[in-house]
């Protein structure tokens, strides 16, 4: 749900249409299928994610510091050596990592500038401060 609501606009819709506007310029959203997907923590939650991911058609790649090889044959995934190796393809990243020291602000300014391409979608269900919140909103800005 929240893909969708990210990808499709849908808290910018309804700000539009409380202010009484009704234009769809800006909402459309983009086709999911094809697109490649990043799954950061693959416990229960991040299978969950990784295979709806897949039901929508995305290339799945997977980073958990312990994978499960078997779950990434099922959907047809790959697990990357690296985290870092994940970022450049993504369209798409969803963390599912605990906060720890290794993990806070492991969406940095230094990712979102050098690492991650422009327009990603990123959604974190894990700890706020796994994503620099004042680096992404620097980004932002440009």
């Amino acid at each position: 749900a929240l893909l969708l609501s990210l990808n499709r606009r849908i808290h910018t819709a309804f700000l539009r249409v409380r202010f009484g506007n009704f234009t769809l310029r800006g909402l459309e959203g983009s086709d999911l299928h094809g697109l490649t997907c990043g799954v950061l923590g693959t416990g229960k939650i991040g299978q969950v994610f990784a295979t709806i991911a897949n039901g929508f058609g995305m290339k799945v790649i997977l980073w958990d510091k312990f994978p499960n090889q078997q779950f990434a044959d099922k959907i047809g995934a790959k697990y990357m050596a690296e985290m870092d190796d994940i970022f450049p393809h993504c369209d798409v990243i969803s963390l599912h990592v605990p906060l720890t020291k290794q993990t806070k602000h492991l969406i940095n300014k230094d990712r979102i500038d050098n690492k991650l391409k422009k327009g990603v979608l990123i959604i974190n269900t894990s700890r706020g401060p796994i994503v620099d919140a004042e680096a992404l909103c620097r980004s932002e800005e440009r």
